[in-house]
């Protein structure tokens, strides 16, 4: 047991074991490296789908024409490759377009197309195809009239005349609405028992003879109306007295 001990097998044995406990670490070590790269590139090829919400653009002539009837946002749904779905999802570098460049007036059945997705992700858009009505376009200017609700005002007291930022606005939609718009208003509804001065940016309305809203654009679509509260003056008859 001796000679075993100071002879040179104990070394060889502790030399061999050295080794192999070296090789089964840097295998190891390998092993994890190569199971985490395999787990990434399955990942990274792994196929899934993604729902996201985007803005529809429409190609139209808008100073000819004006355009009702599409939605302001559509749906798509990319399905491909993780990586891929990952990186269109999170910069949205993609656009969803209804062109009507070659439409006239009338009402037109639109389908919907993309461009900027890469070709190795299946789109689907919902809806696909969209329903527009164009109509010609027409532009007009109206004074703004300001509607004041006095039976909200503090008894004894009413208004002065009110000051707008801007008299004038323009009305723009399809010619036919246009047309039918009377006045462009501006009501105001003070607080009940209101006292103090008003000072309101207020959201213009268009409305027809019949004070019903018309469905046209207006520029600007608020106004700053500023209107003095004053109480009312009592005349008071005087009476004169002669000393005696």
């Amino acid at each position: 047991m001796k000679n075993f001990i100071e002879g040179p097998w104990l070394y060889r044995i502790l030399a061999l074991f050295l080794s192999l406990l070296l090789f089964s670490y840097v295998n190891i070590d390998k092993i994890n490296t190569t199971r985490q790269i395999n787990n990434n590139n399955t990942q990274m090829l792994a196929t899934r789908s993604e729902t996201v919400k985007v803005p529809l653009q429409i190609n139209a002539d808008t100073d000819k024409y004006f355009i009702t009837g599409y939605p302001q946002k559509v749906k798509v749904t990319l399905s491909g490759p993780n990586a891929l779905i990952t990186s269109a999802v999170n910069t949205l570098n993609f656009r969803v377009i209804g062109d009507l460049t070659k439409l006239g007036a009338g009402t037109h059945t639109v389908k919907l197309t993309q461009t900027g997705i890469n070709k190795d992700i299946k789109v689907k858009i919902e809806p696909a195809t969209i329903k527009v009505k164009i109509e010609h376009k027409l532009t007009k200017e109206f004074p703004v009239q300001v509607n004041v609700k006095e039976e909200n005002l503090a008894t004894g007291y009413s208004i002065g005349n009110p000051k707008i930022s801007q008299d004038v606005v323009q009305v723009s939609g399809a010619k036919a609405a246009v047309n039918s718009v009377a006045r462009v208003v501006a009501t105001i509804d003070p607080d009940k028992g209101t006292k103090n001065d008003i000072n309101e940016e207020t959201l213009l309305q268009a409305v027809d003879r019949n004070g019903k809203t018309v469905n046209v654009l207006i520029s600007p679509q608020t106004v700053n109306i500023k209107i003095a509260v004053q109480m009312n003056k009592k005349t008071v008859p005087l009476s004169l007295q002669k000393n005696r």
